[in-house]
């Protein structure tokens, strides 16, 4: 397993980074290439479901996001998590820069995208119970 942070990263050097951490997973034949599971914290009023905020003020939410052919355990793991609706949008550039390599990319990836609103922010993902199952099933 490895681990990227990039601490507030902005395009156009976050799609460069990005673009170059994703292109080498690219280097074996596609049976080799891993999973991506990416967590990512957004604050609510950045995701919209049908012209209105994704959640309450009081409601905090976990979303999953599907590309490709996952693997086995992946896939597991991403049928604990609620599916994303259609209706979705996203205005967070770092997370939609990052939906659109791996689109363009074709890496199979599991991307959560956990939503808060400035009351609930704790910056702390564990505060969601689907994130302690993936760290007791991964561990």
């Amino acid at each position: 397993m490895s681990v990227l942070l990039l601490e507030h990263t902005e395009p156009p050097l976050l799609a460069c980074a990005l673009n170059e951490v994703l292109v080498s997973f690219l280097g074996g034949t596609s049976s080799d290439i891993p999973n991506l599971v990416v967590p990512f914290l957004v604050e609510a009023s950045k995701l919209k479901l049908e012209n209105k905020n994704a959640i309450s003020s009081y409601e905090v939410s976990l979303y999953r996001l599907e590309f490709g052919q996952l693997h086995n355990l992946t896939h597991a793991l991403a049928s604990k998590i609620q599916k994303a609706p259609q209706s979705l949008q996203i205005y967070h550039e770092q997370l939609a820069c990052l939906l659109h390599l791996v689109r363009v990319l074709d890496i199979p990836a599991l991307v959560l995208v956990g939503q808060h609103t400035r009351h609930s922010y704790s910056n702390n993902l564990e505060q969601y119970p689907e994130v302690h199952f993936l760290q007791s099933s991964t561990a």
